[in-house]
């Protein structure tokens, strides 16, 4: 008789709990919608336009040809990005021009890098 009564109890438990569980999930951020930008409270100021991400991720230099890949895509200076312009690529950063403002694009750093390879010395197969 005990197992009839519970399960009504159980119902309505689950039904008055529900609204709750719905009133927190509204609170709780999206991670994959893109962050909005704050304005000056002002309904009628424009809304500051965040700058695109770019990912520098490789720089070819050299005396007679120089390309960069931003974003997986290899570029050379003049190329054109979307809306962005490379103006000039050099040997460690890359600068773009969007919308009237100059970006500077760095290489990430790699803890090594500068060292020279050095030769073996001896055999490897004895």
């Amino acid at each position: 008789m005990s197992d009839r009564c519970s399960l009504p109890i159980l119902l309505l438990a689950l039904c008055l709990g529900l609204p709750a569980f719905t009133l927190a999930a509204e609170g709780l951020a999206d991670p994959t919608r893109p962050p909005q930008v704050a304005t000056s409270g002002n309904p009628s100021a424009p809304v500051a336009e965040a700058l695109p991400r770019w990912e520098l991720q490789g720089i070819l230099f050299g005396d007679d040809r120089r390309v960069a890949v931003i974003n997986g895509r290899s570029l050379t200076e003049k190329g054109r990005l979307g809306k962005a312009t490379v103006v000039r690529i050099e040997a460690d950063k890359v600068l773009l021009r969007y919308q009237d403002k100059m970006v500077t694009l760095k290489l990430p750093r790699v803890e090594g890098a500068h060292k020279r390879n050095h030769k073996l010395e001896g055999k490897l197969n004895p």
